[in-house]
């Protein structure tokens, strides 16, 4: 068997508050709490929300993380009947979706030769769902209510029991076979291996809140043994039925107050969420020989029971830990290198409690009186999304690694005291993502099961290449045999880019403005702003003799421009269109090395980073 990295070479999601990947990395930017009130259509009872009722007594709680607006899936776009969508388990058909939209974020389309040796391994609990509550009613349920009613009211005829019957079973969606179906919680997979044509192996784990990990554990072990030459890892969780809710209110695992406080003083529980996430992997080795961009590097995974102990809904420090030494030694890593841990970050007082002592046993105490190395938990943002959680943490990272950002995590303005004796402190705020210099960008990736199953990943930014070459405009990243980053295809959608271009000499500008007019009238409404102004950053040199930039708030009227520029450029004037956000230099630029930025103000006085 082989070891090494794995590439993360596609993402897909659907999240709170987040329809796709853009948004769910600009909500995470921004710091947007997408917990809201359940909605109304969710169950029975979840009506009118605003007045407390018997049944949010028995649910325990009116706020959790919603898919709220309807999810549109297309059944002919998978060729799926559409009776069986509408009336079916909704998480087969948004699986399908998600992994669709993951296979063709990394380039591999339905007449891809790879799709034979791809596996999917998907991270769901075996949790009742509103399908299995449909057919329990449909061959039992209502058969024990009537038989109930019969004992205890004497007096109802045979006939009233008859239309009561009638009556109860029309408030069932139409008997369908294929649609009875979508509730066997083996078929998730097995249904997007089929619509897609994945012929690798195609199963789910159950792990609890681990789930989505240890789905990329057996994704890591498959691709370096050589069974597979793509893995796909998902997580996914649309199981918000009431006895749910009613089980961990039960257990004391929700929050009373209806807020998600991870690692606050003020924590009493989480709040749960639905979503689902999925990660395309190939060996680091195949996507460098393939030319993939890569979000992030996955180094290693390791995963461990607590063992015996004091109870199996208690979270213990002790099989934690041992996850992560496993993740470590599995990576080949350093933990002191780890610049964010994405934690597991529950808000559950003993969950919490019990991850910072983990967190302090294996990565030590602070070793300066200002730590800069930042934890979170995007359950902060989302709620606690069960068998997906592992999954929303893993993209959160991979998208944080490939930008260079570090997002907030929220409602921590009260740190737990035991938080101060860890090396890591929790930030409310978006950061740079600064560094030491000669180690890259590292990130460790906690997920813990409910009942003891632990699991931890280590990850590792794609550094981008010193030079770029600089034609054509499309190319990003170096050529070569090297691991090319992921262009920022989802960054925080801004009100404007700065758009920059450089040649030896205004001759070369003008060839350069050419060039993308050319490319613009071509391609037209297929480009973003955003993904413009990265390709052209990527091939710009600091160092060339002359260099050009303009800061746009659209790509309306863009080419005609560039084209005056380049009239402009022919003429050597390019230097009278200085000003009013046109920036135009011709002196050569001597100086070599990195860029370094001092951020006095990040609580950490005096900390140089490199970008």
């Amino acid at each position: 068997m082989s070891s090494g990295s794995v590439a993360v070479v596609g993402m897909a999601c659907v999240f709170p508050g987040a329809r796709d990947l853009d948004a769910y990395w600009e909500n995470l930017v921004r710091g947007v709490d997408a917990v809201g009130k359940i909605p109304p259509d969710r169950w029975p009872g979840s009506r009118n929300r605003d007045v407390p009722s018997d049944h949010d007594a028995y649910i325990g709680c009116r706020r959790g993380g919603f898919i709220e607006t309807p999810y549109l899936f297309d059944p002919l776009r998978h060729r799926v009947m559409p009776n069986v969508a509408a009336h079916g388990d909704p998480d087969q058909f948004i699986l399908l979706d998600i992994i669709d939209d993951a296979l063709n974020d990394a380039g591999i389309d339905r007449s891809d030769v790879l799709r034979q040796r791809t596996d999917l391994i998907v991270g769901r609990g075996g949790y009742t769902s509103n399908k299995m509550l449909e057919i329990f009613l449909r061959a039992d349920g209502f058969e024990r209510m009537l038989a109930f009613l019969a004992d205890r009211l004497p007096d109802l005829d045979r006939e009233a029991l008859d239309q009561l019957a009638v009556a109860l079973r029309e408030t069932l969606p139409p008997e369908d076979v294929d649609g009875m179906a979508t509730s066997i919680p083996n078929l998730v997979p097995s249904r997007t291996a089929n619509r897609l044509d994945l012929q690798g192996a195609a199963y789910t784990v159950d792990a609890a809140c681990a789930s989505s990990l240890i789905a990329v554990e057996d994704a890591l072990l498959r691709l370096r043994q050589g069974s597979c030459d793509v893995a796909i890892a998902a997580g996914i969780n649309f199981t918000h039925v009431p006895s749910f809710w009613f089980l961990f209110s039960r257990i004391l695992a929700i929050s009373q107050s209806e807020n998600i406080r991870p690692f606050d003083r003020r924590a009493d529980g989480m709040l749960l969420g639905e979503g689902a996430g999925a990660v395309v992997l190939k060996r680091a080795e195949d996507a460098r020989a393939h030319g993939d961009r890569v979000y992030a590097l996955i180094k290693g995974v390791g995963s461990a029971s607590d063992g015996a102990a004091s109870g199996v809904l208690a979270p213990a420090s002790r099989g934690q830990v041992l996850a992560l030494e496993r993740a470590y030694r599995d990576a080949g890593v350093d933990p002191g290198s780890i610049g964010f841990l994405e934690a597991h970050g529950t808000a559950t007082p003993a969950g919490d409690q019990a991850e910072i002592e983990t967190v302090k046993r294996f990565y030590g105490p602070p070793l300066t009186a200002y730590p800069h190395r930042i934890i979170g938990s995007v359950k902060s943002m989302i709620g606690h999304t069960m068998p997906a959680a592992g999954m929303a943490s893993l993209i959160k990272s991979a998208l944080a690694l490939s930008n260079k950002i570090i997002p907030p995590s929220l409602h921590c303005e009260q740190p737990l005291p035991e938080l101060a004796a860890t090396a890591f402190y929790l930030s409310g705020e978006t950061r740079p993502w600064l560094h030491p210099p000669g180690t890259p960008r590292r990130a460790g990736v906690n997920a813990f099961g409910f009942g003891g199953i632990n699991a931890h990943m280590v990850m590792e930014e794609v550094p981008s290449p010193v030079r770029r070459r600089s034609l054509p405009v499309s190319g990003n990243g170096a050529g070569g045999a090297s691991l090319k980053p992921r262009p920022i295809r989802t960054g925080v959608r801004r009100p404007s880019e700065l758009l920059v271009f450089s040649a030896p000499d205004q001759g070369g500008l003008a060839s350069r403005f050419i060039e993308v007019a050319r490319m613009l009238e071509d391609k037209g409404a297929r480009i973003r702003l955003e993904d413009l102004a990265w390709t052209l950053a990527g091939t710009a040199e600091v160092v060339a003799g002359c260099r050009f930039a303009r800061v746009s708030d659209s790509l309306e009227g863009l080419a005609g421009e560039l084209r005056d520029l380049a009239d402009c450029a022919e003429r050597g004037e390019l230097g009278r269109r200085n000003g009013e956000g046109v920036f135009f230099g011709d002196g050569g630029n001597g100086t070599t090395g990195r860029v370094a930025a001092v951020f006095p103000g990040l609580g950490f006085p005096g900390l140089v980073g490199e970008f």
